[in-house]
């Protein structure tokens, strides 16, 4: 009978007891809801360089290739990811400078370095957006002389780098010329 009248002078409601062990177990819970979004959101945006605007031209006769010319006209950033993509992030743009020239121009870049070795910072890119650079390419005579017969077009590469984008960051292509080239 003591033991229902204890029951009985108790007030009503969530004993002590329960309540530390509701406590203990939601902490871990919390903790992991908590540290979820975060660790989704801390990449939101993803840029892509892509050349574009190529010409390839070849001259041929029977299965002989005298010439073929391979040139892009620009290089395109796009910007994959859900938010705007950070201001200077950069572009290391390389290629055969004894080949090729390029005059590099885009909205808000800016080009530093030398020729064959040109780094581009860009200016932040809106989610889904792109940026377009110009690269006016125009071949050297005095390389292509140097090239003589067999010699191929070199390689042109862009990376992209900006802090935490690790994916689709690299655009390759051939640019130049060859010259005199069995197919």
């Amino acid at each position: 009978m003591s033991e229902e009248l204890e029951k009985s002078e108790r007030r009503p409601g969530v004993e002590r007891r329960t309540l530390v062990k509701g406590a203990a177990w939601s902490l871990p819970v919390i903790a992991v809801a908590v540290g979820t979004p975060l660790a989704s959101a801390s990449q939101p945006f993803d840029l892509v360089p892509a050349f574009s605007s190529s010409l390839s031209l070849s001259v041929k006769v029977l299965t002989v290739t005298l010439a073929e010319v391979n040139l892009f006209g620009s290089l395109t950033i796009t910007n994959n990811g859900t938010a705007a993509s950070p201001a200077n992030a950069t572009v290391l743009l390389t290629y055969n400078s004894a080949l090729v020239q390029l005059t590099i121009s885009g909205v808000g870049v800016t080009v530093a370095g030398t020729a064959g070795n040109r780094l581009l910072t860009l200016p932040s890119i809106p989610a889904g957006g792109t940026l377009t650079i110009d690269l006016s390419p125009s071949l050297l005579s005095s390389g292509i002389l140097a090239l003589g017969v067999g010699a191929h077009a070199s390689t042109i590469t862009a990376v992209v780098t900006a802090a935490g984008d690790t994916v689709n960051n690299t655009a390759t292509g051939s640019i130049g010329i060859t010259v005199l080239r069995l197919s």
